[in-house]
């Protein structure tokens, strides 16, 4: 029986756990992607005071997989035909489209030129080789203190020898969490002398000093670095005006990451899609899980997101975690990150040899 053909669009955590499981002798998965390597995102912001390599290329994990190294330039949803930046078409039986979203700066003048991102193993070790450059008590302001802002504010109090400062427009960190264990990363945070700055919300970046709302607050700084969230990628907005859809945080999918109105068998997963699901990586990568076994067994099923709880890095070697039936915080929980992330950073990355 001749193999149907997936094409599938990105390569992150929601494409990682469908490559993982899906029947490779049943089907023929394309990969076309802009990046040919995946990122233990877990462990990026930790990794400015590591020199852990984070990235394990596709070519390594998936050796027998037909990937394409492009940029999608126009997709065809009522086809399932994408085009790349190299002119060549692409069309299959399947799409599944798992290509992200991008850094949101809100339009804010001077984040492009003054802010540095934290999205991938190169950025990291930019900040990290920058950061090294500093001299003692230079001001390092992280601006936006969701999960990834948190763990760089707790690895950059762990060098002793910078002014930290946190911003956000939110009343607190880690607004995921119980209130309890976001005033607990504060408490940790002021007892080593983070100046913090929440409800105030950035309004503009110059060479020398970020900008707040509150015209009287202006912060000196020598290095900032930028964690505000996401926003929609242009891929999805194209797929949205094709559909008539008019969401703008992603591609709209149904309970079996079914793309809303588009032909059967078009599916959207990861942060590209706007499930209901908060847009971390645990949701992106049990979805890829979900519709590979859905595929594998030509039974359609609804994804249900398990929690397996959040843990998150506040400094001084503690972290504070939050699970369905259990919150705390402090250096065993930090003990337990640690022990957790190096046991999946290492199940994860075993080759997979996809039956040609």
């Amino acid at each position: 029986m001749e193999r149907r053909t997936i094409i599938l669009v990105g390569y992150g955590w929601a494409s990682y756990g469908f490559l993982q499981y899906i029947d490779h002798s049943k089907y023929k998965v394309r990969v076309i992607s802009k990046c040919d390597r995946f990122v233990y995102t877990p462990f990026l912001a930790k990794n400015i005071n590591n020199n852990q390599n984070l990235e394990i290329p596709i070519r390594t994990q998936f050796p027998d997989l037909d990937f394409q190294l492009s940029e999608i330039t126009n997709i065809d949803i009522q086809h399932k035909r994408v085009v790349t930046n190299n002119g060549q078409t692409h069309e299959g039986d399947i799409l599944i489209l798992a290509h992200g979203a991008q850094v949101n700066t809100f339009n804010i003048p001077g984040v492009q030129e003054y802010a540095h991102f934290l999205k991938t193993n190169q950025d990291a070790i930019s900040i990290k080789d920058k950061i090294r450059r500093l001299e003692k008590n230079s001001v390092i302001v992280v601006i936006g203190c969701g999960f990834t802002g948190t763990e760089l504010v707790g690895s950059l109090i762990d060098y002793d020898r910078f002014r930290v400062v946190a911003v956000d427009g939110l009343p607190r960190p880690l607004p995921m969490f119980d209130e309890s264990l976001s005033k607990k990363a504060m408490q940790l945070w002021k007892e080593n002398r983070v100046q913090m700055y929440f409800q105030n919300f950035v309004t503009k970046i110059d060479a020398k000093h970020i900008h707040l709302k509150n015209e009287s607050i202006s912060i000196p700084y020598d290095f900032a670095i930028w964690c505000g969230g996401i926003k929609i990628h242009p891929l999805s907005e194209q797929i949205n005006r094709q559909t008539h859809q008019t969401e703008s945080r992603g591609i709209p999918t149904n309970r079996f990451l079914d793309i809303i109105d588009a032909p059967t068998n078009c599916y959207a997963m990861g942060d590209c899609a706007f499930t209901g699901n908060p847009p971390t990586a645990q949701v992106a990568y049990q979805q890829g899980i979900h519709l590979a076994h859905s595929l594998n067994h030509d039974k359609r099923s609804e994804f249900v997101f398990k929690n397996n709880g959040q843990i998150g890095y506040i400094g001084k070697g503690q972290s504070v975690y939050q699970g369905n039936y259990f919150k705390g915080g402090g250096r065993l929980i930090g003990l337990v990150n640690n022990a957790i992330h190096i046991y999946h950073f290492c199940m994860l990355f075993k080759p997979i040899h996809c039956t040609l």
